[in-house]
């Protein structure tokens, strides 16, 4: 990593970051390879950097919940405590300084991390083994009660992640999708699309992290396959398989 020189107008940050991306995240970090580390890096940077956030600390912080939540966390509907922490109540008086900004999203995270993972991560390994369970045709194939299904099936799955959502999560990451679509999606390849989005966060098909998605987007199969290998290798990779 550290023979990848910066890009001019990211300079020291980016560097800092080419060191401390894979010793946080090991292991994604290594299956990204550094040219999606250093994209991830520099999209963290343009990002955290539209908040006031500056300095390593916020940087480190930013990017680090990116690769734990998606590169789009700060937008998504199942974390809006990351967009209220970030974004506060300034005033042209009294602006909010880096380092309180720094404080709330570490606080926020901190508290959502607590609730929804649990005691030792006892909520996540129980959904990622619920998860791996999933089969494509037990996924909703569209109709007016698409997303009420949808809904009941992330929340038998989830339901800490679920409870922690905005009320209108899904109508929202339903509406992310279909706008960032070619063409019309609906039915089972809507189903897999937001359900890859609730496992791998908002924007996965514009994650770094999974360049491969974006080429098998539009084949449920295919996407299913590839939310099942990323979900068997989270279980992997926290040592519960």
């Amino acid at each position: 990593m550290s023979s990848i020189e910066p890009a001019p107008e990211f300079g020291l940050s980016e560097r800092a970051l080419l060191t401390y991306l894979p010793e946080f995240a090991a292991g994604p970090a290594a299956r990204m390879g550094p040219r999606c580390v250093r994209q991830l890096a520099q999209l963290g940077i343009h990002r955290a950097q539209s908040y006031g956030l500056a300095e390593d600390h916020g940087l480190q912080l930013y990017t680090g919940l990116m690769m734990q939540l998606g590169v789009y966390f700060d937008e998504d509907p199942f974390h809006p405590w990351a967009h209220t922490a970030l974004r506060g109540t300034p005033s042209a008086a009294y602006p909010i300084a880096e380092h309180q900004r720094v404080r709330s999203l570490y606080g926020a995270s901190a508290d959502y991390f607590q609730r929804v993972l649990g005691t030792d991560s006892e909520h996540l390994r129980n959904a990622l083994f619920r998860a791996t369970q999933l089969r494509l045709d037990s996924l909703p194939s569209g109709g007016v009660c698409f997303v009420e299904r949808m809904r009941r099936l992330l929340l038998d799955l989830y339901p800490q992640r679920m409870e922690s959502a905005a009320p209108d999560a899904l109508e929202q990451t339903v509406a992310f999708l279909q706008g960032y679509s070619h063409k019309p999606t609906a039915g089972k390849s809507l189903a897999v699309q937001v359900a890859v989005s609730f496992a791998m966060g908002r924007g996965a098909f514009q994650d770094p992290r999974f360049p491969q998605l974006r080429e098998v987007r539009e084949s449920p199969e295919k996407l299913f396959l590839g939310l099942q290998n990323h979900l068997q290798q989270e279980l992997r990779d926290r040592g519960w398989k």
